[in-house]
């Protein structure tokens, strides 16, 4: 079987695997039955949840309710709220709507869904607004526990601190932690101390990483978080992660730890970004080229890397002195030479990467 956690103040005993709801519209009932057959064999019972899968999820789970915790979202942009049928989106709406797809009496989570600011969730917090609406459906027995989501650690950090949710949802792969908020820098150890749950989304970088998946996901479970809830538009797909979450329950905690180091990570040849290669007298930013290289070879992460990301980074190796400054600074004797050979071309290919 795979390990279970306590999702926070909850109470629920969870899986560390979960399914990510994103692509159970991309996925045939049948299938998609077939894949929650298998998620109840080996326990891995949190499902995420769209308006727009809630139907098909609510026929997969007919029979069977109480083996899974359902957790569905609360669309609070315009953008979000527009996609929505007419008359369903108000918040009271949307619960009721859920209900109804789900066949079911209550929800076990309902989420406050990509809170973006400060400001934004302020004003979920008016008299009568979004949360006193939530907060009356769980006192009403619709609901049994409030969540939020968000990208920003920081809004969730102070949204947490209210008191007023059981979980969080925040995005975390290998690569989130170097080039956007990361959320390992205190929001996981305030979670835990807040006796929050924590639950991973997009832990492959939006379906980006195609290389090393295992070692991916296991990087994050070796984290302080909960579950972990990648999407699956097969039941072969589903497999390879429970195999991951097979695999990471049967470790020990030396082996755990080893998970979250960057040698392991990387494998060889890993650049730490110490800067001692620096300055370059080519004017090139060695550690960056290095670690968005590494990123591209181990992980396949041509996509998520891309300009409008983490910025055009400046490669020009015909201008390169060849003084070997660089190599000489390197506390890890890194061949930066060859290695600068290798992320020549990476911004011509994500380029042609791009959509």
């Amino acid at each position: 079987m795979i390990e279970r956690r306590i999702l926070g103040k909850t109470g629920l005993e969870v899986a560390i695997l979960g399914l990510g709801g994103a692509n159970h519209t991309r996925v045939s009932q049948e299938e998609l039955t077939r894949i929650l057959d298998r998620a109840e064999d080996v326990g891995a019972n949190c499902l995420d949840l769209y308006h727009n899968c809630e139907e098909a999820i609510g026929r997969a789970v007919r029979g069977r309710r109480e083996k899974f915790v359902l957790m569905s979202k609360i669309e609070i942009s315009e953008k979000q709220q527009a996609s929505l049928p007419e008359g369903l989106r108000g918040t009271t709406a949307q619960i009721d709507a859920s209900l109804r797809r789900l066949g079911t009496d209550y929800i076990d989570v309902c989420q406050l869904h990509y809170v973006t600011s400060d400001e934004a969730f302020d004003a979920l917090q008016d008299p009568g607004g979004v949360l006193a609406q939530m907060i009356k459906a769980q006192e009403q027995g619709k609901v049994r526990f409030l969540g939020i989501t968000s990208h920003y650690p920081t809004v969730l950090a102070r949204a947490i601190k209210t008191g007023l949710f059981a979980t969080l949802m925040v995005p975390y792969n290998v690569v989130r932690r170097r080039y956007g908020q990361d959320p390992a820098l205190g929001l996981f150890d305030l979670a835990q101390k807040l006796d929050m749950g924590t639950i991973i989304m997009k832990p492959f970088s939006y379906g980006h990483m195609f290389h090393n998946l295992t070692r991916a996901i296991q990087f994050i479970w070796a984290h302080p978080v909960t579950v972990v809830i990648p999407g699956a538009t097969s039941l072969a797909q589903f497999d390879l992660n429970v195999a991951a979450a097979r695999q990471f329950s049967a470790m020990s905690l030396g082996e755990r730890a080893r998970c979250r180091d960057e040698g392991w990570l990387l494998q060889e040849e890993y650049c730490t970004g110490c800067g001692y290669c620096l300055p370059c007298p080519s004017g090139m930013n060695i550690p960056e080229l290095i670690r968005r290289e590494q990123y591209v070879r181990v992980f396949g992460l041509t996509e998520w890397l891309s300009e409008e990301r983490v910025g055009r980074l400046f490669i020009d190796k015909s201008r390169c002195a060849d003084c070997g400054l660089c190599e000489a600074h390197c506390p890890r004797q890194l061949p930066i030479r060859r290695l600068l050979e290798q992320s020549e071309g990476i911004d011509s290919r994500l380029d042609g990467a791009r959509t």
